[in-house]
């Protein structure tokens, strides 16, 4: 379950929930979910809620990008295997 802090976050952007997207140096990566149609749909870059336990940030456009390729990659492993 997501932290009040991340949550705040995930408000900020005009969306009630997120799920946790999985580990990326070091962090915990939270995606924003949209409920219904009347939220935010994804338009434009990746974003991306980083907590690492003690801190807890958005991406910047570049390290949203590097996230959202990180786990391309790993799914398209998966599902080679």
């Amino acid at each position: 379950m997501a932290s009040e802090k991340v949550m705040e976050i995930i408000r900020r952007w005009g969306y009630s929930s997120c799920r946790c997207v999985g580990k990326w140096n070091g962090y915990n990566v939270w995606g924003p979910v949209p409920g219904d149609i009347s939220e935010i749909q994804y338009s434009g870059l990746p974003m991306f809620v980083l907590e690492d336990g003690e801190h807890v940030r958005s991406t910047p456009p570049l390290e949203g990008l590097e996230i959202a390729r990180y786990f391309a990659s790993q799914k398209n492993e998966n599902d080679e295997q």
